[in-house]
Formats: C-alpha cells, sequence, structure tokens
C-alpha cells in the first residue's frame, strides 16, 4: 500500500456498539456518518474489549478484525520476527508503535483525546500522547453529560464470578459521572479486583447464601472489604430455626456494618410474636418484609426518580412492571421520566416499597436506600 500523498485520519468512539451504530444509521439520525459510510458500518472484532487495551493494540497496528474466519491482512505492520497477519497491501513500519512509523515516512502526527486515557495531566494519561509531535486536551472535549449516576446491578445468580461485570464496577467507579456503582453479590467471588476500584464510589448489597459460600469465607471477605474502605450492607433470609444463628453472626460482623433480614416467602410456617420481636431488634425494618404492600394506584417514584435498563437500553419503571417507558439511547430519554401510579396489585420488592408514596424508608435510608445500608450510626 502506497501512501503516498495520503492524509491519514483515525478517529476512535469510545463504547460505541455495533448494535446501536448499525440502528441509528438506518434511521437517519448520523446522517453526516451516512455520508461516509453508504454501505454502513461492518461488523469487526475489536482487539481489546477496554479502552486502554484497545488503543493499545491500535496503536501497535492491530486494528479490529472482520467477524468471518480466516486469515485477515492488517492495513499497517510494525516489524518484528513472527508477524502472520500481514499482505502485500500492508504498510511495513519502524517503530513501537504506528505513529512512530508514520513520524518517520515524514507524517506530521497530532493527537485530539477526549476520555482520560489522553489527559497529560497524570502519567497514565500520557502515554498514548507521547506517540505524537502534538497533543491536545481539555476537559471539555470529554462527555458533557450533567447526569449524576447511581447505578445497581440487579442480576439474575451470581454477577461477580463473571469477568466483565467485575470490569464494568472497576470502570464505572472511575467515571466523573457515577457517584456510586453497586451490585448485589454473595461474595462468592475472589476480591482482588476490588484493589483496583474507586471504592469511595463503589457499594455491595451482600447476601449470606450458605450453599454458595461457607460463613467463614464470608465474614472473612467482608471484614477484607471493610479494611478495603468498600461500603456493604449484609442480609439473611429467616428461615425457620435461624435465630440463633442470626444473632451470632451479627455479633461477628462489624459493628458499623447493617445487617437487613428478609422473611421468607412463601414461610414454612408462621413467626411467633417472640421470634418478630427479636428479629426486630437486629433489623429494624424486618416487619416490613412480613406482608405485601398494597401498591395499586399508589404514586411511586420508580420511572420518574429511578428506572432500570436492560442490555438494548429499554427503560422500565422497575422489574415487576414490564412496559418500556424510553430508551436511554434515544436523544430525549429524560422526558420519559415523570410521576406515575403502580399498576400493580401489591409490590414485594424492597426498592419498589421504599419508593411508594408516604413510604417510611427512604427518610430512614437516604441516599444509600438502593444499596440497602441503614446508617447504624443514626
Amino acid at each position: 500500500m502506497s501512501l503516498s500523498g495520503r492524509d491519514i485520519l483515525m478517529i476512535t468512539l469510545d463504547a460505541l456498539r455495533y448494535d446501536v451504530a448499525q440502528r441509528t444509521l438506518r434511521e437517519g439520525r448520523t446522517p453526516f456518518l451516512q455520508s461516509l459510510l453508504p454501505q454502513g458500518w461492518e461488523a469487526r472484532h475489536t482487539p481489546g474489549n477496554f479502552t486502554y487495551a484497545a488503543h493499545a493494540a491500535f496503536f501497535a497496528g492491530f486494528w479490529p478484525t472482520p467477524i468471518a474466519p480466516g486469515r485477515h491482512t492488517r492495513p499497517f505492520a510494525l516489524r518484528f520476527p513472527g508477524s502472520r497477519s500481514i499482505g502485500d497491501e500492508t504498510q511495513h513500519l519502524l517503530g513501537s508503535n504506528i505513529v512512530e512509523g508514520l513520524r518517520a515516512l515524514g507524517y506530521r502526527t497530532i493527537c485530539i483525546g477526549g476520555v482520560g486515557f489522553f489527559n497529560p495531566a497524570h502519567p497514565l494519561g500520557s502515554v498514548f500522547p507521547g506517540y505524537f509531535e502534538e497533543s491536545h486536551w481539555r476537559p471539555e472535549f470529554r462527555d458533557q453529560s450533567t447526569h449524576q449516576w447511581s447505578i445497581l446491578f440487579t442480576p439474575w445468580g451470581e454477577a461477580l464470578v463473571r469477568a466483565w461485570y467485575r470490569e464494568a464496577l472497576v470502570d464505572l467507579s472511575h467515571c466523573d459521572q457515577v457517584r456510586v456503582v453497586a451490585a448485589q453479590t454473595n461474595l462468592s467471588c475472589g476480591l482482588e479486583w476490588f484493589e483496583r476500584c474507586r471504592v469511595d464510589r463503589l457499594a455491595l448489597w451482600t447476601t449470606f447464601h450458605p450453599t454458595e459460600v461457607s460463613q467463614s469465607t464470608f465474614l472473612s471477605r467482608v471484614a477484607r472489604l471493610n479494611e478495603l474502605g468498600v461500603r456493604l450492607s449484609v442480609g439473611v433470609v429467616a428461615v425457620p430455626g435461624v435465630l440463633e444463628f442470626l444473632q451470632s453472626f451479627r455479633r461477628k460482623l462489624p459493628s458499623e456494618i447493617y445487617l437487613w433480614i428478609n422473611a421468607e416467602q412463601p414461610r414454612q410456617k408462621r413467626y411467633t410474636d417472640d421470634e418478630i420481636a427479636q428479629l426486630t431488634d437486629i433489623d429494624p425494618h424486618f416487619p416490613l418484609t412480613l406482608k405485601r404492600s398494597r401498591s395499586l394506584d399508589r404514586w411511586c417514584q420508580a420511572g420518574e426518580t429511578s428506572f432500570t435498563v436492560d442490555g438494548n437500553g429499554n427503560m422500565r419503571r422497575c422489574h415487576f412492571v414490564d412496559q418500556p417507558i424510553g430508551n436511554i439511547y434515544e436523544p430525549g430519554w429524560e422526558r420519559s421520566l415523570t410521576p406515575r401510579q403502580c399498576p400493580n396489585q401489591f409490590c414485594d420488592c424492597f426498592l419498589g416499597k421504599a419508593q411508594l408514596e408516604s413510604s417510611t424508608l427512604l427518610p430512614a435510608f437516604g441516599e444509600s436506600l438502593f444499596t440497602r445500608m441503614l446508617p447504624l450510626h443514626q
């Protein structure tokens, strides 16, 4: 491939999903990109599923490859022994990265970066801009969203044994527009990755499941997370005969950690008045879980100040009202958030009950409501 007389412009759109890019192009919402891509976007595999790793690969000459199987040659390649993805059209370059190689061919190299990995104010952010003769970065280049997000992962099953959930929590904890990111977990995962999180923006809604992790392991992980400064609450289901265990379990937990208790549903037998009193002594909000809350036509903040979102961006007021109210990938999605009345006869969800009109939970939990952390010092 001859570069004679050619200028080269490389643009990366961070976190742009192929399906979203294709849909918005088809809908005519990205007319300028459509003028450049008359055939639409091409599905390719990225060499890295994380911003820094992907850019490191790009600058080494490893660009996204077609999804079809087979050998795909690269447009640019650095000379090194054993390279197997070069062909007659590959431009061979000398240097430790393609920017250095292009500069050796007489190119003037300029970098305009928007994400934090191009911010030269800190050592890590200086690496990529350092490849170029000129680099330009200003805070206003970054996402200008004014929203401050509190994000809670509520997975079906255990999430944190999956690498992509762990990496999401790490990345989100470092986003300026994220106030707090949290996840529901049984702590059956390892803890080493927590050290990469910004712990002042991280929280965990944990539940002890003896079938998933032993009590000693669970307690040691709680203690370690507490040492790291990770905020968390701990929960247990009050199955028959659990009272003595709960009293012992409460003593073994750090005193500043809230232990919440859910009533067993469906119940094997009724709780006695004495059991209710002792369970309430451990968790003052235990009685709320004893009976269903009538919610039909009651005003609820779900869908106004909070919402759920699935992998396609579809917004719903909560997990138990299936009708979508909008899509976060659509311009003006904020208009979907409005006061609503609950369409269900009953609400059995802690978060849902907390957002019903006249709930006593929101004043008690405050900003820690969605991570179910009761401030025990109050």
